[in-house]
């Protein structure tokens, strides 16, 4: 059984003492270190009015309501039994028009935070937590958490108390960053463990004492089953107090259940579990793999089935297929001074743009973060957190959990796997109380996804008209990127690559039923990639390709940049030539060989042949038809004659008798 516990309403009063209720219980070394290190993130958060989504001050009006409750005396004071009513009718009258006022005209707003989670953590609940993007899940859960392990007097090194799990590696280090001043502050060893590392590294480390565990799933099944020898690590998982799974919905996927199944009996089943996510698994079942007991499930968003932030706009722009990449520059042009983060469907999409797009916005600064180049993302990350006006380009990696401090505009250039991955990605944006916007470069084949985002995703979409692309401009764009990948074979290799894979990315989606493959124009995709040649596939193979703009490039005479894969280009085609001379040779000195070749030459003349005496036999099949039909029509036209001739005698003799 699930216990719903329903967000309250947004009242003051009762926000603010639940504030204050989880003030009480939370640690005072806790209370300094989030009062010292996330003061802007309390002032948005922590129940505060503030001002129109932009300043994260607190509202003058506040103060203004505080400052005159002081100076104002109390009603007894004042009046008597028969003014008051009539007083206080006007008063409520007019304070609905402040507040109508206020909403609308200045912008003042409350903003709904987890404090509810946190509080059914410490009442030994188990819960899961449906919350918007943004919303200060991770200190939801760390804030309990750590209160949770206060409560013991002491915990030794070889115990773990709080296990974090969340999908990805880029998380995994963001709510260690997040966590490490509360454990430094509370005198706990914390620990993150992810991929990338040798696993008797990240041991040694476990081993010498670690109090709070930070690590993605299959990291942590892999340093399971790495310490089958000496058991230390299933010894200190079963101390767990409280077992925190983020980005939840995630795990319910097949390529991590193998990883769960590991992990979970590992733990103790005293302990308290906590779900967080911004979209929740809807079937129980997908609870079960979690052995929850009686969990409460907390639901936190501003509308009713509304798991977007209400500070996020989001919007659609429906463009033709070969004016797409026309239209992404155009939009990043467009917009000079905001941070933009551009999701693609895969690697190679990630890759091959990050290598055009340099080249055509030379002016801006251009980051790339994808799942293979696992050492240099986080340089790439932290370089794009510190720059202005700068974009990203990235694959789904960084549509979950992952913060990213003013971030402006995500913008969905290819449509994700999974139509609940949309929001995430959306949620990148409109972080904490900051306004942020989203939008999707659709083709006219893509834009009944719209409304299936609107209508199973809850997320409402606005039209966005780019004026600025042209036919004209699609086509000069189209020219120069294939005049780069004329002068470099690495670009003309991703482009294939890249476009191959936006292909199979195309036919796997769950939106494949509205968005079908046969309604996209492959062909217009393959001129916004700026392709020289159109690779051969499975994919292009049913469609018809007679409209695609071959190049008079000879791609074989196309080197590449880097001096040493050239030479091993030359290299490997050197060695290709003389294998076929090597196997010329040998057909012509072996005899079996020129057997071979006469048996089929012969049946190549037979067939060649028997061809040249089928459409003999058909022409003469088809001459006797047309003259069998022809002799068929000059018959029906004599009996047509002869009708004739009867019917004008018969009309003769009638006459004849008429006049007699």
């Amino acid at each position: 059984m699930v216990a719903k516990v329903a967000a309250p309403e947004k009242d003051a009063s009762t926000e603010q003492q639940a504030q204050d209720k989880l003030r009480s219980l939370l640690p005072k070394e806790v209370l300094e270190v989030f009062d010292k290190n996330f003061k802007e993130f309390a002032k948005v958060q922590w129940g505060d009015y503030y001002y129109g989504n932009k300043g994260k001050k607190k509202s003058w009006a506040l103060e203004l309501v505080h400052s005159a409750n002081q100076v104002i005396p109390s009603f007894n004071e004042l009046f008597d039994e028969e003014t008051f009513y009539v007083f206080a009718f006007c008063l409520v009258v007019f304070c609905i028009v402040l507040a109508i006022f206020l909403a609308r005209c200045v912008g003042v707003k409350i903003k709904e935070h987890d404090i509810h989670a946190g509080l059914k953590l410490l009442a030994h609940e188990d819960v899961v937590v449906e919350s918007p993007t943004g919303s200060g899940k991770t200190l939801a859960f760390l804030l309990p958490a750590l209160t949770i392990m206060k409560r013991k007097p002491k915990w030794e090194g070889n115990e773990i108390g709080l296990l974090v799990i969340c999908p990805s590696r880029d998380l995994a280090l963001q709510i260690a960053q997040v966590a490490q001043p509360f454990a430094d502050a509370l005198g706990y060893s914390l620990h993150a463990t992810i991929g990338g590392k040798k696993i008797e590294t990240d041991l040694k480390k476990i081993h010498a004492g670690v109090n709070i565990l930070i690590a993605t799933p299959g990291r942590l099944e892999r340093l399971i089953d790495g310490d089958i020898r000496e058991g230390k690590l299933k010894r200190m998982l079963r101390c767990i107090e409280i077992f925190i799974v983020d980005e939840a919905d995630k795990f319910t996927e097949v390529s991590f259940a193998a990883s769960m199944s590991t992990i979970i009996p590992c733990l103790p089943k005293q302990r308290r579990t906590g779900l967080f996510s911004a979209t929740q698994a809807k079937d129980k079942l997908d609870l079960a793999p979690f052995t929850l007991r009686t969990p409460a499930h907390i639901k936190l968003a501003d509308q009713k089935d509304v798991i977007s932030p209400s500070s996020l706009s989001a919007f659609y722009s429906i463009v033709k297929a070969d004016e797409k990449l026309c239209a992404l520059v155009e939009f990043i042009r467009n917009v000079p001074d905001k941070k933009i983060l551009v999701f693609f469907a895969s690697c190679q999409c990630v890759q091959y743009f990050n290598m055009i797009l340099p080249r055509i916005l030379s002016k801006r600064k251009i980051f790339a973060v994808h799942g293979k180049n696992k050492k240099g993302r986080f340089t790439q990350m932290s370089a794009f957190r510190k720059a202005e006006g700068a974009v990203m380009l990235s694959t789904d990696l960084m549509s979950r959990g992952i913060d990213i401090h003013d971030l402006d505009w995500v913008v969905h250039f290819d449509i994700p796997k999974k139509s609940s991955w949309f929001v995430h990605r959306c949620g990148r944006a409109g972080r904490n109380g900051r306004e942020g916007s989203s939008v999707l470069i659709a083709t006219p084949g893509q834009a009944a996804y719209v409304n299936f985002i609107k209508q199973h995703e809850k997320m409402e979409m606005k039209e966005m008209k780019l004026k600025t692309v042209t036919e004209l401009k699609a086509e000069q764009l189209r020219e120069k990127v294939v005049g780069l990948a004329s002068k470099s074979r690495e670009i003309l290799e991703h482009g294939t690559s890249a476009y191959v894979s936006w292909l199979k990315a195309s036919t796997t989606n769950d939106a494949s039923i509205v968005c079908k493959f046969k309604e996209l124009d492959i062909i217009g995709h393959a001129h916004a990639f700026g392709l020289l040649r159109l690779p051969k596939c499975k994919e292009t193979y049913e469609r018809d390709v007679s409209t695609f703009k071959r190049s008079g490039i000879d791609t074989s005479t196309i080197q590449y940049e880097n001096k040493s894969l050239e030479e091993k280009r030359k290299e490997i085609r050197a060695k290709n030539e003389k294998r076929k001379d090597i196997y010329k040779e040998k057909e012509a000195n072996d005899p079996r060989a020129q057997l071979k070749k006469k048996i089929k030459e012969k049946r190549e003349g037979k067939n060649k042949k028997n061809k040249g005496e089928n459409k003999i036999k058909k022409t003469e099949r088809d001459e006797k038809e047309n003259g069998e039909e022809e002799k068929k029509v000059e018959i029906g036209e004599k009996r047509k004659m002869k009708g004739d001739k009867k019917e004008k005698t018969k009309k003769r003799k009638i006459d004849s008798i008429e006049v007699e």
